[in-house]
């Protein structure tokens, strides 16, 4: 058994799963954006569950999250230093899940990527 690749495996089905899971949240509670008219055009979420373009969408989605973390999470002027980073959770938490699919490989399983690359591999086969 190796070790590396069983591991590697393991994380890549688990950033996979996480990816996944953000594309979800994403539909969830921007469902109205994606089907109201000004939104149309625009689909993160959906891009993020397919596996599509997964890194296009995860810089798109680091930079919304940044932006909405620096313009509406600031809890005043009079606020404890703690609570800079409880203002921020709806936002830093996603931030800082589109960092990890911008560095790890979360489109490598579960995704149109790796059904592709798999029917490819397979037809090759085939053909031998």
């Amino acid at each position: 058994m190796n070790l590396g690749s069983d591991s590697s495996s393991r994380n890549s089905q688990a950033l996979a799963m996480l990816r996944i899971g953000v594309g979800i949240f994403f539909l969830i509670f921007g469902q109205y954006k994606v089907f109201g008219t000004a939104f149309t055009l625009h689909g993160v979420g959906i891009a993020l569950v397919l596996g599509f373009l997964v890194r296009s969408a995860s810089f798109c989605g680091l930079i919304f999250m940044l932006t909405m973390l620096f313009s509406s999470d600031y809890p005043g002027a009079g606020a404890a230093f703690w609570q800079y980073f409880g203002a921020s959770l709806s936002h830093s938490v996603f931030a800082l899940c589109f960092a990890a699919f911008l560095m790890g490989r979360a489109d490598s399983v579960w995704s149109v990527k790796a059904l592709r690359k798999s029917h490819a591999s397979a037809s090759g086969n085939e053909n031998q």
